[in-house]
């Protein structure tokens, strides 16, 4: 695979699992059940942008909300800690299908994030970030340019994903542009 190739984050290492070379995932593109039903035999490891070497994916597992994964070749407590906070992406031509209403992060980031009650454009969506019991929404604030704001991406704040329009309609909460 080249560099030019298109890319998609399906995981980030969140840790080492024991000493036998384990790693707990954080699945970016689904529920861990859903993530494990994807059936993926390899991952390629992405740092700074870079993609590096493939991994063969020799087992994986739930394990409470994240998924243990085993690669070849990566036998011990040494190798699992030299990948922590490494992406795990496959070419975007292996990317599966989710299920309506799901999207991959790739999808979101740079739609417009507009103001349901208001019709007022928000700004683009910078990325998205884990919150632990849900992810978060990134946006610069559009009244203080230098200030990030974060919404949880839950249905009382997010209304509607229209990837064709290329928005996301919210609701936010408020004061939040105050703070």
């Amino acid at each position: 695979m080249s560099e030019s190739d298109s890319w998609v984050a399906v995981a980030v290492v969140l840790r080492p699992h024991a000493l036998g070379g384990g790693l707990m995932l954080k699945p970016l593109t689904r529920t861990v059940e859903e993530f494990l039903d994807a059936e993926l035999t390899r991952v390629f490891v992405r740092r700074r942008a870079q993609v590096g070497r493939e991994l063969k994916i020799a087992s994986q597992s739930a394990h409470k909300n994240a998924v243990l994964a085993y690669f070849e070749g990566v036998d011990d407590r040494n190798g699992s800690e030299d990948l922590v906070g490494a992406e795990l992406v496959i070419p975007e031509n292996e990317r599966w299908e989710l299920p309506p209403g799901e999207f991959y992060t790739d999808q979101l980031v740079g739609l417009s994030i507009v103001d349901s009650p208001t019709g007022r454009d928000l700004g683009k969506l910078l990325r998205t970030q884990d919150g632990g019991a849900h992810d978060f929404f990134v946006f610069q604030n559009p009244d203080q340019p230098k200030k990030e704001m974060m919404l949880p991406n839950i249905p009382q704040f997010i209304e509607k994903i229209d990837l064709e329009g290329g928005r996301i309609l919210v609701r936010l909460p408020e004061g939040l542009l105050e703070l």
